[in-house]
């Protein structure tokens, strides 16, 4: 049937040519944008990663690698899984300049061979108040639990080990958003990793260790 009349959808219509950002759990697919390292105040090294799907939403997830005694925290091991997913054997950060969310620019270390690449991200939306200048807001905290191919679904245990792809849809048949995480004792300005009002995002929070992998695994058995 021809639509030879048309009424204006105003929710529509400020969809087009805005940002959106992710705010509920799923599987996306998409690509990172950046993939920024650098150094925390307290001395804890970070990786923020940028992700936007096919369809335009974005994501921004903070995760910290290294603590602040130079000790690896569960992160490292996402960072080994997107190496994985992304068939990278080693990183080196490149020198980049970028804009903070302040607009200002900057220079920073960016792991370059991480982004561009079309992956997956099993993605968990976990919603937390916050006090920004005395008044309470909801966030949207963005935790990332398995980067995967977007093409087979495989995670970086099943690329490695050349097996079926089940674990990523098997825990999206169960994945909820986390309860919402009421505003605890902090200063006014939140965590450090919080992120601004405009955005809805911020940094994931430390999570369990997997069980560690059964045998040994040399260089020669990775299969890229």
């Amino acid at each position: 049937m021809l639509h030879t009349e048309m009424t204006l959808d105003v929710k529509a219509a400020r969809t087009v040519g805005s940002a959106s950002f992710i705010t509920t759990s799923g599987a996306y697919i998409g690509v990172v944008t950046a993939a920024r390292i650098y150094e925390s105040k307290s001395g804890a090294e970070m990786l923020d990663i940028d992700f936007e799907t096919h369809e335009g939403e974005r994501a921004h997830i903070s995760m910290c690698i290294y603590d602040k005694s130079g000790k690896e925290t569960f992160s490292r091991a996402i960072l080994d899984s997107l190496m994985t997913v992304c068939r990278v054997r080693s990183l080196k950060a490149e020198q980049r300049r970028f804009k903070d969310r302040q607009g200002t620019e900057q220079v920073g270390y960016f792991f370059v061979d991480l982004m561009g690449k079309p992956l997956g991200m099993l993605i968990q939306a976990a919603p937390e108040e916050y006090d920004i200048n005395g008044e309470i807001k909801t966030m949207i905290r963005l935790n990332l639990l398995t980067p995967f191919d977007a093409r087979t679904r495989q995670n970086a245990a099943e690329i490695l080990d050349q097996a079926e792809a089940k674990a990523v849809d098997a825990k999206l048949k169960n994945l909820k958003d986390k309860p919402l995480k009421k505003l605890a004792a902090q200063s006014s300005n939140g965590f450090e990793s919080a992120p601004a009002p405009r955005n809805s995002y911020a940094a994931a929070p430390a999570q369990v260790p997997p069980a560690p992998p059964a045998g040994d695994f040399s260089p020669d058995d990775i299969p890229f």
